[in-house]
C-alpha cells in the first residue's frame, strides 16, 4: 500500500502500484477508509487528454459529497500532473 495522496472524509486516494504507461501520468485508487476497500480510481484517459473517474462493482454507491470530493482532486490535485495536449509529460 502506498502512501495517501489526499484525503476526504468516507474515502482516501493513493497512487496506484502500476507501471506509468500512459505518458508518464500516474492512476490513483479510491480507497474506502472503514473497509480499506478500494472502490473506484482514477486515470489518465489518453483520447479526451484528462483524467477520468472509474468505479468499481455495482454494489459501490457514491453520494453527491464524494463525487463532488472525486471531482475536487481531478481538478485540484490530478490536474496539477496533466499537460496540455501535445505537450510531452
Amino acid at each position: 500500500m502506498s502512501e495517501p495522496v489526499a484525503s476526504y472524509k468516507f474515502f482516501y486516494l493513493q497512487r496506484a502500484n502500476l507501471p506509468l504507461l500512459k505518458k508518464g501520468k500516474p492512476d490513483y485508487e479510491i480507497v474506502n477508509k472503514h473497509s480499506r476497500a478500494v472502490i473506484g480510481g482514477i486515470e489518465w484517459y489518453p483520447p479526451w487528454w484528462q483524467y477520468v473517474f472509474w468505479a468499481t462493482g455495482s454494489g459501490v454507491v457514491w453520494s453527491a459529497d464524494c463525487l463532488s470530493d472525486v471531482q475536487r482532486f481531478i481538478r485540484e490535485h490530478a490536474g496539477k500532473e496533466a499537460n496540455c495536449k501535445g505537450e510531452e509529460a
